[in-house]
């Protein structure tokens, strides 16, 4: 997509680009009457059974191989401007779509330079087209048995751009054994081509020396080659090339569909998808779209084709799924971002603002994996809540209601969290980890810890559980010892004997908790607790270095917050792997795994449109 995801249309033969943007959207002019392509003649030999069928699957697999291989390293490949000419063909009533930019709009060919540059082959980025051409050929080389290569029979017709969609789902898309579903599915791949006839030329070459057997017919002016399927068991995949310069293949209905848009009323005029496009960032190198309304009714219709037996959906719950989500993909001289948009829905519920979790000042700088959220409590008890009103659920959330109870409802039992957060921590050689929570109530936090001791002790013992305090400077750390061998024996007992035959561990085991007004940690250790309640603002995990990489990428004022330590993790596997596997590990894997560093994802909320933005950062 060009800037803002929003496409130039087709010059013609003749003419220059026009720009195009959501705000100056004009329809494109109607193409030319498209040239037809080359007549593919029906390959000899066996049009039904067993040899039929697997020519037929040779033939999509062979282009398909190809064709995807070409598509993953070439996004890399081009660098020169390439007008956006495959979205005009995509049918309007398309509930998916997805394109590669594979002429790296912007700063993005400058960028995949520099990210390149962390990873061994690549330090040189003057040679970085000989270098994908090279790789781009050999792996082409094995998927079509030696019989292609990438700068021989593809890049002379290729023009960079790559496509998918998927039309409306049939409503018995999930029904298991169904012979109707295949051959009602919609589904379709564009590419832009810069070479009609030697595009023709590679197509009927690939269909010839796979065996398949193809037909030809014409519909709108427009020759369609036909790849028969064997027996009718399946649908017939027609290829044709529209304007002279997009080539689509799919299933024969959404093939029409494409040329039925003329290249003046696709995709690209509904107005969902241009508020999905105009969402996205500029400069990405790729861009994804789904209509999710339109593909909530066809799971709906799906389970009612099936006769499944769903609690029915009331029309408010309906109305919090967003009309659309798009995708948008980036690429930094220092990581890989994407980004995912969707409509504000107001849910009444969850996080309203976006902000810096406060559960981040209480990890330890050491810690490998956070995933943190924002005013967790209300959240939770918003969703129960809103669930209780919906009368097929209302019975099935009573026990859950009748147990929360026991602390006087979900208000005082989880309405007191606010911020929380999952911690590993990586601390010395041992790994620990627990929950981290901000209390925005203090009092019924502390309410409801000890109404939960006060149930260990009186009744803990007979499940063999104990409890026993231990003073750490201010704070009470309370240590939870679970015998295990005691509790199966207590589950064996409840089960009646059935869970007799399960391995469960025998040994003890103890978890900690300590309660403060500023935070509230329960962990695996004793430690853990203590590493939580002694870290500050300037040594907790906002002072380490590949988080605040990380972060940076995904902004710190968020309703949600993940990080992992890639370097650790994969450290921490490393030391894990058998002797005899580590060396060809080192010398063939580990050299392209170690330039990565952290990965982070963060969610943020909008007026207008809420946001989940992820980050892999390399070194």
């Amino acid at each position: 997509m060009t800037d803002q995801y929003t496409p130039a249309p087709d010059p013609g033969p003749e003419g220059p680009t026009q720009a195009w943007t959501p705000a100056t959207y004009e329809a494109p002019i109607a193409p030319a009457v498209p040239a037809p392509v080359q007549p593919t003649e029906p390959a000899k030999g066996n049009k039904s059974g067993k040899g039929s069928k697997i020519r037929w699957a040779a033939a999509i697999a062979v282009v398909a191989v190809v064709l995807g291989a070409t598509v993953a390293v070439a996004a890399l490949l081009t660098g020169s401007p390439s007008q956006a000419t495959v979205l005009r063909y995509v049918p309007g009533d398309s509930v998916a779509y997805g394109e590669l930019r594979l002429d790296l709009p912007g700063d993005q060919r400058q960028a995949a330079g520099a990210f390149l540059s962390k990873f061994p082959g690549f330090a040189d980025q003057a040679a970085l087209d000989t270098k994908l051409d090279e790789a781009l050929d050999q792996l082409i080389g094995k998927a079509s048995g030696g019989k292609q290569t990438f700068t021989k029979d593809i890049k002379p017709w290729f023009d960079g751009e790559f496509a998918f969609a998927v039309g409306p789902l049939p409503k018995d898309a999930l029904a298991g054994g169904s012979t109707a579903a295949p051959a009602d599915a919609r589904a379709l791949m564009l590419l832009s081509v810069k070479d009609q006839a030697a595009a023709s030329a590679w197509f009927k070459t690939v269909l010839t020396q796979s065996g398949a057997t193809s037909t030809t017919e014409t519909y709108q002016g427009v020759e369609i080659t036909v790849i028969e399927a064997p027996s009718g068991k399946a649908m017939a995949v027609g290829v044709a090339i529209l304007g002279g310069n997009v080539a689509v293949a799919g299933d024969l209905t959404s093939v029409k569909a494409a040329i039925d848009t003329k290249g003046t009323t696709s995709l690209a005029s509904d107005p969902n998808f241009k508020a999905a496009a105009g969402s996205s960032p500029k400069d990405t190198f790729g861009f994804a779209y789904i209509n999710s309304k339109a593909l909530f009714s066809s799971m709906l219709d799906a389970s009612a084709a099936l006769g499944t037996k769903v609690p029915a959906i009331s029309d408010s719950l309906k109305a919090l799924v967003p009309d659309w989500v798009a995708y948008s993909f980036r690429v930094e001289p220092d990581a890989l971002v994407s980004q995912v948009t969707d409509p504000h829905v107001d849910r009444g519920y969850g996080a309203t603002k976006n902000r810096t979790n406060q559960v981040v000042d209480h990890v330890p700088s050491t810690a490998i994996a956070l995933v943190a959220g924002n005013d967790v409590g209300s959240t939770w008890t918003g969703v129960f809540d809103k669930l209780k009103t919906e009368p097929a659920l209302k019975d099935r959330l009573g026990g859950i209601d009748q147990a929360l109870g026991v602390f006087g409802g979900a208000s005082e039992a989880i309405g007191w969290i606010g911020d929380a957060g999952v911690v590993v921590d990586h601390a010395g050689s041992k790994l620990e980890g627990g929950l981290v929570i901000i209390p925005t109530d203090s009092a019924k936090a502390n309410k409801f810890f000890t109404t939960l001791k006060s149930f260990i002790s009186l009744g803990g013992s007979s499940a063999g559980l104990t409890v026993r305090d231990e003073a750490y400077g201010d704070a009470t750390i309370s240590i939870v010892t679970v015998d295990l061998s005691q509790l199966g024996a207590l589950a064996g007992g409840l089960s009646g004997g059935a869970s007799s035959g399960l391995p469960i561990p025998g040994g003890k085991v103890e978890l900690a908790y300590a309660v403060t007004d500023k935070v509230i940690v329960l962990g695996s250790s004793a430690d853990f607790v203590k590493h939580v309640l002694d870290t500050t603002a300037g040594t907790s995990i906002a002072s380490n270095d590949s988080f605040k990489k990380a972060v940076g990428h995904v902004g710190t004022d968020v309703t949600g917050l993940t990080y992992l330590d890639i370097t650790a993790l994969r450290t921490l596997a490393e030391a894990q792997m058998p002797a005899d596997q580590l060396a060809k590990y080192k010398s063939d894997v580990q050299p392209f795994l170690v330039p990565f560093d952290a990965f982070a994802a963060s969610s943020s909320v909008g007026g207008t449109y809420d946001t989940v933005t992820t980050v892999v950062t390399v070194k």
